[in-house]
C-alpha cells in the first residue's frame, strides 16, 4: 500500500515553517510501515510554497531518523478520508482502493485522522494511528511480541536431577 504522509504537525511536531522534533510515535510507526512493505510518499504543501529546494532539507530530516522515503508528490494532494479508509480496512480486511491504487493518507488536516496536543500544537496521534494499522493488519509490531517461551521440565528430567 502507498502511504501519503504529510510533514508539518504530522511527523514534524512544529507548524510550518519550523522544522523540529518528530511527533511522538511517528518515527516508530513509519519504520513499521516500511518494514511491512508499504511505500512512504511525502505529501507536503511545503513544495508548493518553497519549491523543490526544500525537499533536500526534508529528506535529510527523515534520513537523520533512519527513514528512507520512496518519493514525494510534485504538489500537495488533498488527503482522502483516513477514517473511511481505516474503517474499510477493519471491516473488509482489504485495501482501500482509490484510482486503482492502494492508498492511505496520514495528514493532520485529513478527515478522521486522530489528533492530540503536543507542545501546545494539535498533531497527529501516532499511538492511535499505530493501533488502527495493527487492527487493520497493515503492520505487525514485532516489538510487542514477547517471544517468551515457557520451558517445562519433563518428569524424566526432574527425576534425573
Amino acid at each position: 500500500m502507498t502511504i501519503y504522509l504529510d510533514f508539518d504537525q504530522t511527523v514534524n511536531s512544529n507548524p510550518y515553517p519550523r522544522i523540529g522534533e518528530p511527533v511522538p510515535g511517528s518515527i516508530e510507526t513509519i519504520k513499521l510501515l516500511i518494514e511491512n512493505k508499504h511505500r512512504i510518499i511525502l505529501n507536503t504543501a511545503r513544495i508548493d510554497v518553497q519549491g523543490d529546494h526544500i525537499m533536500n532539507q526534508l529528506y535529510d530530516w527523515f534520513l537523520n531518523h533512519e527513514i528512507h522515503l520512496h518519493g514525494n508528490t510534485s504538489s500537495k494532494l488533498h488527503p482522502l478520508s483516513y477514517s473511511r479508509a481505516v474503517n474499510h480496512l477493519k471491516n473488509a480486511g482489504k485495501f482501500f482502493i482509490v484510482n486503482n491504487e492502494n492508498n492511505l493518507y496520514i495528514d493532520d488536516i485529513g478527515e478522521g485522522v486522530p489528533l492530540t496536543q503536543y507542545n501546545g500544537f494539535e498533531v497527529v496521534d501516532w499511538n492511535r494511528v499505530k493501533n488502527d494499522l495493527i487492527r487493520c493488519g497493515m503492520i505487525i509490531d514485532r516489538s510487542a511480541e514477547t517471544g517468551t517461551m515457557i520451558y517445562r521440565k519433563s518428569q524424566d528430567q526432574e527425576e534425573n536431577e
